[in-house]
């Protein structure tokens, strides 16, 4: 009896953790990843500032944290990295670059700043898919947002995979 009320326990807290993220399937872009319930998501769009690639936009409820997905299959990777995020221009300060290894991409992880908004800390996370698909992934808030919400910044992460 005991073992049906630890299964039923288990069980249970396992669906309450799921029932608080969601999956987006976001095949304009070829992705699948997992984003809090909570969240504000912004679909995908055309970059109309240069007309090339997409980006999808996500957000914190409260805006603590905004995170947007820059992707190109014509773009190089560099030329990617190198595009402004509307009129904001990423602006390195690390000088290593870190390596994310997930089970699906290993990113190439940068911190940084906007140059128009220096208050503002942005993670910069870059790969290319193995079918040649190239991505941008910024994560940006205040130092205290991004530290505060880390992990979760990780699980999004992680849930990241291609569709194709």
């Amino acid at each position: 009896m005991q073992f049906f009320t630890v299964l039923l326990i288990l069980v249970a807290s396992i669906s309450v953790g799921q029932q608080n993220w969601k999956t987006l399937i976001q095949e304009p872009i070829a992705l699948q990843y997992q984003l809090p319930n909570n969240w504000y998501v912004g679909g995908v769009m055309q970059d109309r500032t240069s007309g090339e690639g997409s980006y999808s936009m996500n957000v914190a409820p409260d805006y603590a944290v905004s995170m947007l997905i820059k992707y190109s299959d014509e773009l190089d990777l560099t030329t990617l990295q190198q595009q402004k995020v509307w009129t904001y221009s990423f602006k390195p300060v690390m000088a290593a670059i870190e390596q994310v290894k997930t089970a699906h991409f290993e990113f190439s992880k940068v911190f940084s700043t906007w140059e128009e908004d220096t208050d503002m800390k942005v993670l910069q996370f870059s790969t290319t898919s193995p079918q040649g698909m190239n991505y941008v992934i910024y994560f940006w808030g205040t130092m205290e947002t991004i530290l505060e919400n880390s992990s979760l910044i990780e699980q999004i992460l992680h849930s990241i995979q291609t569709t194709k």
